[in-house]
Parts: structure tokens; sequence; C-alpha cells
């Protein structure tokens, strides 16, 4: 079978990057490494910032920076691009209007996904600038689904954990996390979304299935649609 290549824009962070392509190899069915999927990947820890830019912290916009790497990966042969970081989803209009190829979205993915498992309402764990922008909350909506978001103490708490603790190298306070999601549950979410690539990381040998991670739903449909014949 043909399988159309991939190309990843990482380094947003570094671990998250790493984790995402893992999930890739473990959703594809192989007996020999030339069923594995040909993947690009182009780690740019020097993207400039998002959630700063984005929060008008900064002047200096991410966007030209990612959409330079997402073009190197259409040349270098991706037939597929995609970007595991919800935050950078805020230029996804900007990145996917230079290419040629087909460029995933986590957002409507995880909406597809929510619908088909008919949730109605979702909390959402993602850094302050994916909150504050509404990306997440907005496409839920077009899905028909309700958002709970983090109120203010949940909002620092979690970005004490991303900034402070897993972009650091140090153990991130799950039990936390936990709670919030708890918190989040009493407010009438049906499922809690790990909206954040680097809690994605963090979270994942600690699953109890409370919550939906959307870069489980990003790995799920890069893999699909490059073993796709279509």
């Amino acid at each position: 079978m043909d399988k159309k290549k991939l190309g990843i824009i990482g380094g947003m962070g570094p671990l998250a990057t790493a984790y995402f392509y893992e999930k890739i190899i473990e959703r594809t069915e192989a007996s020999c490494d030339q069923d594995h999927i040909v993947t690009y990947i182009i780690s740019d820890p020097e993207i400039p910032k998002r959630v700063e830019y984005i929060l008008g912290e900064s002047e200096l916009s991410p966007g030209p920076h990612m959409s330079d790497i997402a073009v190197k990966l259409q040349d270098m042969g991706a037939d597929i691009i995609v970007m595991p970081c919800v935050t950078a989803h805020f230029f996804y209009k900007e990145i996917s209007e230079k290419l040629t190829v087909r460029m995933l979205n986590i957002l409507d993915e995880t909406t597809a996904v929510l619908k088909d498992r008919g949730i109605k309402s979702a909390g959402i764990l993602a850094t302050r600038a994916t909150v504050k922008s509404g990306i997440l909350q907005n496409a839920l909506e077009e899905g028909g689904i309700a958002s709970v978001t983090p109120d203010e103490a949940e909002a620092e708490e979690i970005s004490r954990i991303i900034f402070s603790e897993i972009k650091t190298g140090k153990r991130a306070d799950l039990d936390s996390l936990y709670r919030i999601m708890d918190n989040m549950r009493e407010r009438g979410a049906e499922t809690c979304l790990i909206a954040c690539t680097d809690l994605s990381a963090a979270l994942g040998g600690s699953r109890e299935g409370k919550f939906t991670d959307l870069l489980d739903i990003l790995a799920d449909a890069a893999v699909r649609e490059c073993l796709s014949n279509n």
C-alpha cells in the first residue's frame, strides 16, 4: 500500500514532539521497519513564543517562522503536515495558506471525535493563550459542544505546571491536574480535554480514563490520512 509521507512542525515543546512521534509509531500496524510511515520532523525550539504573542506580551509573531518550517517539510516530500501544539493553531490559517499539501487541524479533528462520541460539554486544560484566544471553544461551539474553561486559580495552576515544571524538566504535579479535572466535571464537563501537548506528555503514563487527549486525536488522524488511499 502506498503511504503518504508525514511532516511534523515540532519543538513546541521538544518533549511533546518526541511523545507525539511515539504515538505515530504505536498506531501504525507494522511487521517490519518498512511498514512504518516516512516522517520528516523539524523540531525547532527557537520558534518565537506563542503564548506571549497571543497575550500581547510580545510583538514577535511566530507565524512566519512556523510557516517557513511547514514549507520546508513540504519541500522535503511531506504529503500531510501536522503541528503537535494546540496554542500554535492560532496561526493555522496563516500557515496552511502557504502550503499546497494538506495540513491537519487538531481543533477540527477534536470536534469531530467528540461529536461522534455524543459529548455535549467538555472541560479545557490549556495555556492561557489557547483559552483567551477562544480557538478551541469556537471549534467546539460549531459542533454544538459547550466548553468548561478554567477559573482564575485553575488557570494559574495549569500555567505553573506547564511553564515552571514540564518545560523546565521537573516532575509535573499530576494530582493538581486531576483535581482541576474533577472540578470541571462538577461544573458540567462530560470529559476533560488535555489541550496542551506538554500536558499530554506529562500525563502519558498516568491514564485513568478521566480525560481526552488532543495529541491522541491528532496522532489517530495523521496515521489515518497517511495510510488512506484517497
